[in-house]
C-alpha cells in the first residue's frame, strides 16, 4: 500500500554567528526506505529526536520532502502541490501524541467528528449516520456528542481523535506516539482498541513509539531508527527475540521486566545522542556503540539483509 524510498526531511537553520555565514541542515530525517501492507502495524522506535516523528509527519504529507519518494497506492505523493492533498489525506490521517491538544476546545464533539465529512462536502444524513457507526465502534455514548473535550478524560479524548480519523475511512492511519501521554491501563484500552479497528476495518497502520513494550502489542513489524536513519528492521517476533544491532539491543534491554528475582544485562548507552545538524561520519552509531571499532569512524553502514526479512545496518552482523 505505501513504499517509501530514500525519504529524507532537511530543515534550514539560521546561523549562530553571522548573518553571512550558511549553518548546516538539520538532518531530521536522511534517506529511509519503508513499505506498508494492507491490513498490517508496523512499528517505529526510537529514543526522542530520531526523526520519528518528522518522519510521520512527512508520510501524511504534512511536511514536504527534501528528496525520496513515496508511493501510496502505486502513486507518487511526494510532489504533490498542496492543492491536490486533499484526496491523499482522506486517505491518510494521523492520530498525535496529545490528545488536548488535537482537539477544538470551542467545538463539540459532534462538530469535531463531522468536521472532515463536511469539509468533503457530504450531506447531513450521511453525516449523521458515519458519526452514529463512529461512536458505536469506538465506545463512545451518543450522549457525548453536545459536550466539550474538557468534560472527557485523556482516554476519552484520544477516542474521539480517533473517530475523527477513520471518518472518512482511511485506509492508512499514522499513529504519532497515541499512548504515551495516557495512564498504563488507559493504554492497553487504546491499544485493544486499535487491533480491534484494523480487524474490523482491514485499516494499516504506522504506529511511532519509543515504548517497545507497547509496540511489541500492536505490530506485526518493528524499525529502530537511529538519528534519522533505519538502523535495524525485521518481524516482531525476530526482533524481540534476537535483536542484532547494539542499539537495538539497548533499548530491548532497558525494557521493565515483571519478575522479581530476575537477572538480566542492562546495555548503558554512553553520551548523549548527537547532533542532526553534524551527524557524525561513517556509523552514526560509532561515538555511543559499546562494540564499536576504528572503521566504524570511517565507513557507514548499508542496511542490508542478514536474513530473511531481517535487515540491520552493522559492518560486524553476520
Amino acid at each position: 500500500m505505501l513504499k517509501v524510498h530514500d525519504l529524507a526531511v532537511h530543515f534550514k537553520q539560521k546561523s549562530s554567528f553571522a548573518l553571512w555565514q550558511k549553518s548546516s541542515p538539520l538532518r531530521a530525517v536522511d534517506g529511509v526506505s519503508l513499505e506498508i501492507h494492507e491490513n498490517e502495524t508496523l512499528g517505529l522506535v526510537g529514543e526522542s529526536g530520531c526523526g520519528k516523528s518528522t518522519l510521520a509527519r512527512a508520510i501524511a504529507r504534512l511536511l514536504t520532502p527534501t528528496r525520496g519518494t513515496i508511493h501510496f497506492e502505486g502513486k507518487d505523493i511526494s510532489t504533490c502541490p498542496e492543492h491536490a492533498l486533499g484526496e491523499v489525506r482522506a486517505q491518510i490521517q494521523m492520530v498525535f501524541q496529545d490528545p488536548s491538544s488535537s482537539l477544538n476546545p470551542r467545538m463539540t464533539i459532534e462538530q469535531i467528528i463531522a468536521e472532515p465529512m463536511v469539509i468533503a462536502r457530504w450531506n447531513k444524513k450521511k453525516i449523521a449516520a458515519r458519526t452514529a457507526e463512529l461512536l458505536d465502534l469506538v465506545g463512545l455514548n451518543h450522549t457525548h456528542l453536545q459536550r466539550y473535550p474538557h468534560e472527557f478524560s485523556g482516554g476519552q479524548k484520544q477516542r474521539i481523535v480517533i473517530t475523527r480519523a477513520l471518518a472518512l475511512h482511511p485506509k492508512l492511519v499514522v499513529c504519532d506516539e497515541p499512548v504515551s501521554a495516557l495512564d498504563v491501563s488507559v493504554q492497553a484500552q487504546i491499544i485493544n482498541l486499535l487491533k480491534d479497528i484494523q480487524e474490523r476495518l482491514g485499516v494499516s497502520y504506522l504506529f511511532v513509539a519509543h515504548d517497545l513494550g507497547v509496540v511489541r502489542q500492536i505490530s506485526q513489524r518493528v524499525m529502530v531508527m537511529y538519528l534519522g536513519e533505519i538502523v535495524e528492521s525485521a518481524l516482531k517476533s525476530d526482533l524481540y527475540a534476537l535483536p542484532l544491532h547494539p542499539y537495538s539491543q539497548a533499548l530491548l534491554s532497558a525494557i521493565p521486566r515483571p519478575k522479581p528475582g530476575l537477572v538480566r544485562q542492562r546495555i548503558i548507552l554512553r553520551g548523549e545522542l548527537p547532533s542532526a545538524s553534524n551527524p557524525p561520519s561513517g556509523c552514526r552509531f560509532h561515538q555511543r556503540c559499546p562494540s564499536a571499532r576504528a572503521e566504524c569512524a570511517e565507513q557507514k553502514p548499508l542496511l542490508r539483509e542478514v536474513a530473511e526479512g531481517h535487515h540491520v545496518a552493522c559492518h560486524f552482523v553476520q
